[in-house]
């Protein structure tokens, strides 16, 4: 089936081509040339629009017989929820849907559907060029949304400053940024105790969302940019404020992002929005608050692993001490995947190809929603949903907790936080990295607790996940070791 576009540009020049010939012939001599294109080309529009909403779909379409979601419109608001498929859809890799124009879609959802999408068949499938042209305003044209021979030759370049020897070196500059946080929330929670307290209480409230996406900014500034932007220390920093204004899920930017797929090219390359390409740790350190904050018995249990880990304000900080505590990896490893930064994306064949040993025609759109990957019962179980920290890890031999890698899944695409294969996230290391000394450093110094325990929290974002809400915690300082790294 021809995409859209194409089958536009089609009718458009079949409809020249029929207006010549009804000229020629002289069959409508009461038309003008344009009142015989106009004509034409509704008849020929009409005939495209039957065909695609009632003949292909029902009729032709090679896909229609996997299993296919009813209808997407059954739920209220009308919204795909492809984790609730994947539970009640019987399928072998692949499910069928239809969007509000009956357009054709696939929900991976095995382990051999998601490698021959990421890894064997990979160059087969690229992001729709409306979605990259979307990104390209808010990360620009590098890496990530580059396609094909291009993609290569840039993962060749880059892939040696991403190696983990380079990315440890990094661990003392985040940890440096993370205790000036540190500082900065200790000053915050004075400036905005909790009520009925003073300002010299240890107790305060934070919007911890922001804070995060300042931290990230200040980390990620001299380790990629060679420019510290010192969002942290400085509130009136020009960089940082539009930086977060960008990141703000309002309804204005989703509604942007919407009708973005509607606008012909020569209009939205006229738009511009710029953004820096390191929300992962941010959005993540604001998700590990707020599950923590949920189960605080494992916020304890994990300050007390810190601090025996970080017994002393002189203690160095290493590399391997914070890749080695078990619980700091397991509820890291939990926050990535119950929370991935990007919870779906969206893959199209560029040629014919096979996933899961099904023929899949050019055109096709393939959804991977990591969301979904990341919760279902065929991989995590019934338990798949849950805050579990402990799947990620293993006693050894001798008695002792050691971190694995694996969660208890059965195969390691069980977990697409970061993709997989050629395309997988080439700074997913970096992103662990930081959020291990973002975590260590909040936990180790502050009790965290939501402002609001009844508070409900809704997933939203233009391009990344986000709390609509913000995230509103309450920190009370406790003693131990990073109390005192100040």
């Amino acid at each position: 089936m021809l995409l859209f576009s194409e089958e536009l540009q089609v009718n458009a020049a079949l409809t020249l081509l029929e207006t010549f010939v009804l000229l020629w012939t002289a069959a409508f001599p009461q038309y003008s040339f344009t009142q015989l294109f106009l004509r034409a080309f509704g008849v020929n529009l009409a005939i495209q629009i039957f065909w695609d909403m009632v003949i292909y779909p029902h009729l032709v379409n090679p896909l229609r017989h996997l299993p296919r979601v009813k209808s997407i419109s059954s739920s209220t608001p009308p919204r795909p929820n492809p984790l609730e498929w994947i539970r009640t859809i019987p399928n072998d890799g692949l499910i069928h849907f239809r969007d509000t124009f009956n357009r054709s879609y696939l929900l991976a959802t095995s382990h051999q559907a998601l490698l021959d999408i990421m890894s064997t068949n990979t160059y087969d499938f690229e992001k729709p060029w409306r979605v990259r042209e979307f990104l390209a305003r808010i990360i620009g044209f590098g890496l990530i949304l580059s396609e094909g021979t291009a993609h290569r030759v840039q993962r060749k370049a880059l892939t040696p400053a991403f190696h983990i020897k380079n990315i440890r070196s990094l661990y003392t500059l985040m940890w440096d940024k993370t205790t000036i946080l540190l500082d900065q929330l200790e000053k915050e929670i004075k400036l905005n105790p909790v009520d009925g307290m003073n300002a010299a209480s240890a107790s305060g409230k934070v919007e911890m969302s922001v804070w995060a996406s300042r931290l990230t900014l200040d980390v990620i500034g001299p380790a990629a940019m060679g420019r510290d932007f010192q969002s942290l220390t400085h509130a009136e920093n020009k960089v940082a404020d539009s930086f977060l204004a960008i990141l703000e899920p309002t309804k204005e930017k989703l509604i942007f992002l919407g009708i973005n797929f509607l606008l012909p090219q020569w209009f939205a390359r006229r738009i511009p929005w710029r953004l820096n390409k390191h929300e992962t740790t941010a959005s993540a350190l604001t998700w590990a608050c707020y599950l923590l904050c949920l189960h605080p018995d494992i916020q304890t249990r994990l300050r007390q692993e810190i601090h025996t880990v970080i017994p002393s304000a002189n203690h160095p900080i290493t590399w391997n001490d914070l890749e080695s505590m078990p619980l700091l990896n397991g509820v890291c490893q939990e926050v990535l995947r119950l929370y991935p930064t990007v919870p779906a994306t969206i893959r199209e064949a560029v040629r014919d190809s096979y996933v899961a040993g099904k023929k899949i025609p050019r055109g096709t759109r393939i959804i991977l929603c990591p969301y979904a990957i990341n919760r279902s019962p065929d991989f995590w179980g019934e338990t798949g949903e849950e805050f579990r920290p402990e799947r990620w890890i293993d006693t050894d031999e001798k008695g002792h907790q050691v971190v694995n890698h694996h969660g208890g899944a059965p195969t390691n695409f069980a977990q697409i936080t970061f993709l997989h294969g050629q395309r997988s996230c080439i700074g997913k290391d970096f992103a662990r990295a930081e959020l291990r000394c973002a975590v260590a450093g909040v936990v180790g110094r502050f009790a965290m607790e939501l402002q609001d325990p009844n508070q409900k929290v809704h997933i939203s974002g233009a391009v990344t996940t986000k709390p609509r809400e913000g995230m509103h915690l309450k920190l009370t300082k406790v003693e131990g070791c990073i109390a005192m790294l100040s």
